[in-house]
């Protein structure tokens, strides 16, 4: 899940499927989707595989942080 930005995806070649929220999208050659941000996705490329760009605008850049374990407290 993507909290920070709205993701255009466009499939440059082949086929698969997109999953948003629990709604499954196929998608083809030339589809282009919006995925908004907050929502849960995957993408599973068909049996001849898929290539895609995502697009989105810039955002804050990935930082290194320890996980809590369950039950330490913040």
């Amino acid at each position: 899940m993507n909290t920070e930005v709205d993701v255009l995806v466009f499939v440059q070649s082949g086929a698969g499927q997109l999953t948003i929220d629990g709604t499954v999208r196929r998608f083809a050659t030339d589809h282009i989707a919006m995925i908004p941000k907050g929502a849960r996705r995957s993408i599973s490329a068909g049996p001849a595989g898929v290539t895609y760009l995502s697009v989105h605008r810039r955002r804050d850049p990935l930082a290194i942080s320890t996980r809590q374990k369950s039950g330490d407290s913040p």
